[in-house]
């Protein structure tokens, strides 16, 4: 039981790379002004932030994987 969870952590932390990539790259697809530029810096550390979350919990399968 525990293997299958580890790779569904695995298989989730790479559906949240994909969401990742796709909105930082719809972020930056034009900014309008400066407080857009402002908005999408602050959106960009909120979207890294969640990415870096996923990827803890990829490390941590591993581990409960290797166990």
């Amino acid at each position: 039981m525990t293997a299958e969870h580890a790779v569904r952590a695995k298989s989730i932390e790479n559906r949240v790379e994909t969401a990742y990539r796709e909105a930082i790259a719809a972020l930056f697809s034009g900014p309008v002004d400066l407080e857009h530029v402002v908005e999408m810096l602050k959106l960009r550390e909120i979207y890294r932030h969640i990415s870096n979350c996923a990827d803890r919990g990829d490390e941590a399968a591993n581990i409960i994987g290797d166990i």
